[in-house]
């Protein structure tokens, strides 16, 4: 069972669907769905620097919306797989939209914890990044430091 999610959000997302331990997909299918979504938001925030219990409303409710994204694609994709249509790809554009938010969530730590800490971006997520600090061929910031040269400077000033 997850922490944000339940087999309810679920039916909410595909109203006249019933799930229980003899449909396909049983519902401990979605339990595992659910929290496999989960982990992998949790985590691209983690990668980020934004770690938290996100136990507000706003943070649960967005959180939420992600990872059902996950499940309603998993859902639709076993529905497909199921009815043995190779040829559909229902439930391919709700796992797209996973993917793409995990994609954004890593490309944009500091906006995606202040979106889930209603302003508040974690303080790793948000600290400069610089060939000086983060490399590996022990240069420093002396090593990188600007150079400026005078040219020859002809003419009346």
């Amino acid at each position: 069972m997850g922490t944000y999610c339940t087999t309810a959000h679920l039916n909410a997302r595909l109203p006249f669907t019933t799930f229980d331990t003899t449909t396909e997909p049983s519902t401990t299918e979605i339990d595992y769905w659910i929290d496999e979504g989960e982990a992998l938001v949790i985590g691209a925030l983690q990668a980020g620097g934004n770690a938290g219990s996100y136990a507000t409303t706003p943070a649960i409710l967005q959180i939420r919306s992600w990872v059902m994204d996950y499940v309603e694609g998993m859902t639709r994709r076993a529905y497909a797989q199921s009815s043995a249509d190779g040829s559909t790809d229902d439930g391919e554009e709700p796992l797209r939209r996973f993917h793409n938010r995990l994609d954004w969530i890593l490309a944009n730590p500091s906006l995606a914890g202040a979106m889930l800490g209603a302003g508040a971006g974690a303080s790793a997520a948000t600290h400069v990044h610089a060939y000086a600090q983060n490399n590996s061929d022990d240069l420093t910031a002396d090593d990188l430091g600007p150079v400026f040269k005078v040219g020859d400077l002809k003419g009346n000033f």
